[in-house]
């Protein structure tokens, strides 16, 4: 992650292309929302109501696409990191949360309340706020599908960086 951005990392449940098709449209909403200076829970917010949307837009099946239905959820990490305040917000919608590597070397994954999937509707998401040790890495992610009880994922909307959004910007100088 650059410093003074913001990072995405999911998945979307399923496979085949209307999973892929869902995961690039999470994708761009997520570039797009960034823009808007928005907290990580506001974040998740959004895009729950976009998968919401994107599953009651599904509809039965294309004729040739057996099997490959429209997918219901998906997993997200939004991360705010600040270097010069070393200020990290996090919010997590049934995704892991990101990985803290202390200046030790020892790694532990931060306390971020884990939400509900993206599609559920469900109830809000929460952001745990942070300032981080001196010497400590910006939080890594991963995308957990493999560990997850969860159907077979596409990745994708992973890595979805907005470098020196607006919200790292006005958090910088408060």
């Amino acid at each position: 992650m650059e410093p003074g951005g913001a990072l995405t990392v999911g998945d979307v449940a399923g496979r085949g292309l209307r999973a892929v098709a869902t995961m690039g449209r999470l994708r761009a909403a997520t570039h797009s929302l960034a823009a808007l200076d928005l907290t990580p829970d506001e974040m998740l917010a959004r895009l729950d109501d976009l998968m919401v949307r994107l599953v009651d837009e599904g509809g039965p099946d294309a004729v040739g696409d057996p099997g490959e239905g429209q997918p219901s959820t998906a997993g997200c990490a939004y991360v705010i990191y600040d270097p010069a305040s070393r200020r990290v917000d996090v919010a997590c919608a049934g995704h892991s949360p990101p990985i803290l590597i202390h200046p030790d070397g020892h790694a532990e994954p931060v306390e971020a309340p884990l939400g509900p999937l993206l599609g559920n509707g469900g109830p809000p998401f929460d952001t745990w706020e942070s300032e981080l040790p001196k010497g400590s890495s910006s939080p890594s992610t991963a995308t957990d599908s493999s560990a997850s009880a969860r159907p077979t994922a596409s990745h994708g909307f992973s890595a979805c960086s907005a470098s020196r959004t607006p919200a790292c910007r006005r958090r910088a100088t408060r």
